[in-house]
C-alpha cells in the first residue's frame, strides 16, 4: 500500500481506505450473525465461535462519526444536511423493513423472535426504539437498531449545523451530555435507556479521528502505525474479552483502526477494485446478509442434513450469496433510490428557491 504525502492530497469526493474499513465491518458483522444462526438453530457450538464480529457495528459507528464530519464540512442548511442522510439511509431499510414484515405475514415460522404487529412496524419504520418480543430494543429488521443509533446522531449533527464552525464539538458536547445524564440518572423508559447509551460515544471517536486528521496533516501522516494497533487490540478480543464497556474495548481500538488507515491509499488492480465496490455496497450488505443467512439455514442446511461437509459448503454459498446480493442491490436499488430522492427532494427545492430569488 502507498501513501498520500498528507491528508490534504485525499480526494475530494472519497476517502479510498475507507471502503477498506466498511468492507471488513460488514462482513465480520455477516460472518458473526452466521455463526450465531448455526448455534441458535443447530446447537453445533456451545457459543458463538467469532464473537469478534460484533466489532463491526463499532467500526461503522466511528467511520459514521468520522464521515458526517468530513462530508459536512461545507453543509449550511441543517434541512438539506438532514435530508441527504434520510436519502441515503431510508429507501433500503423501508424496503427490508416491509420484506421482513411480509415474512412474519406469511411464513411466520422462518422467523425467530419477529411478529406480524403493525404498530411495531410504524415504530420501526420512523426509528423509534421499543421492545421486541424477545425483550431486546429491536426494530422489527433487528439489525435497524444501529440506525436508531445512525438517525439520532444525524439528527444532532443537523441541529448542531446552526452553530456554525462549532458544529463538531458542540456535537460531541451534547452525546458526552446524554452519555453522562445516562449514567447519573439511569432511566428506566425503552427510549431514555436507548439513546443514552455508552455506544453513543463510537460517534464521538469518530469525530475526534477528524479533527485530527483536519488540523494535524502532517501529523496524521504519521500514525500509520495505529492502525496494525487497532487491529491486534480488537482481534485479542476474539480469545480474550475485555471487562469494559463496548465503546471503549471496541470503539477505542476502532478508532486507532480508522487513524492508521486514514491516509493509506488502495492499490491498482481488480482485488482492490473489488474491496472497494465492497466497502461501496456495505449498507446494502449490513441490511441484506440477515435474508441470505435466513435463507441458507432455515431452508437449505434442513434439507443437505447438517454435517461439516453440508455446512462447509452452505459457507461458501451464502458469503458468495451475500455479497452478489449486496452489490446488486447497491447498484440496482440502493444508489438510483439516493440519486432519485436527492433531485426531487434538495435539488428541486435548490432549483425553485433560486427561482424566486431571482425574481
Amino acid at each position: 500500500m502507498s501513501l498520500h504525502a498528507t491528508p490534504s492530497a485525499t480526494p475530494s469526493r472519497q476517502i479510498d481506505s475507507l471502503q477498506i474499513l466498511r468492507a471488513v465491518a460488514a462482513l465480520f458483522v455477516f460472518v458473526f450473525h452466521y455463526f450465531g444462526a448455526l448455534q441458535n438453530d443447530f446447537g453445533i457450538f456451545d457459543n458463538n465461535p467469532f464473537p469478534l464480529g460484533a466489532f463491526g457495528v463499532d467500526i461503522f459507528f466511528v467511520v459514521s462519526g468520522f464521515i458526517i464530519c468530513f462530508a459536512s464540512q461545507n453543509e449550511t442548511s441543517a434541512g438539506d444536511f438532514f435530508l441527504k442522510r434520510l436519502c441515503r439511509i431510508v429507501p433500503l431499510y423501508w424496503l427490508l423493513t416491509l420484506g421482513v414484515f411480509a415474512v412474519a405475514l406469511v411464513a411466520p415460522s422462518l422467523l425467530n423472535s419477529t411478529t406480524a404487529d403493525w404498530g411495531n412496524l410504524m415504530k420501526s419504520l420512523a426509528f423509534i426504539p421499543y421492545q421486541k418480543e424477545n425483550g431486546l430494543l429491536q426494530p422489527i429488521l433487528y439489525l435497524g437498531w444501529t440506525l436508531n443509533y445512525e438517525m439520532f446522531f444525524y439528527l444532532i449533527f443537523a441541529l448542531s449545523i446552526y452553530s456554525g464552525r462549532y458544529r463538531i464539538w458542540i456535537c460531541m458536547s451534547a452525546i458526552i451530555g446524554l452519555v453522562l445524564l445516562g449514567v447519573i440518572f439511569r432511566p428506566e423508559s425503552d427510549i431514555g435507556r436507548f439513546y443514552t447509551s455508552g455506544v453513543m460515544l463510537n460517534f464521538v471517536w469518530g469525530c475526534v479521528a477528524y479533527l485530527i486528521w483536519y488540523n494535524a496533516p502532517a501529523l496524521t501522516n504519521r500514525l500509520t502505525w495505529l492502525w496494525p494497533v487497532g487491529a491486534a487490540l480488537l482481534v485479542l478480543q476474539n480469545f480474550l474479552q475485555l471487562p469494559i464497556p463496548r465503546e471503549f474495548a471496541y470503539g477505542l481500538p476502532s478508532m486507532l483502526l480508522l487513524l492508521g488507515l486514514l491516509t493509506v491509499r488502495l492499490p491498482e488492480g481488480a482485488i482492490w477494485q473489488f474491496v472497494k465496490e465492497t466497502g461501496d455496497a456495505s449498507y446494502s450488505l449490513y441490511l441484506v446478509h440477515p435474508y441470505i443467512i435466513q435463507l441458507v439455514v432455515k431452508l437449505v442446511l434442513p434439507v443437505l442434513g447438517v454435517t461439516v461437509l453440508s455446512i462447509a459448503i452452505s459457507s461458501v454459498v451464502v458469503t458468495a450469496l451475500t455479497v452478489i446480493a449486496s452489490l446488486l442491490l447497491f447498484r440496482l436499488f440502493e444508489k438510483p433510490s439516493n440519486v432519485f430522492l436527492r433531485n426531487m427532494l434538495i435539488k428541486q427545492r435548490v432549483r425553485s428557491l433560486a427561482a424566486q430569488a431571482g425574481k
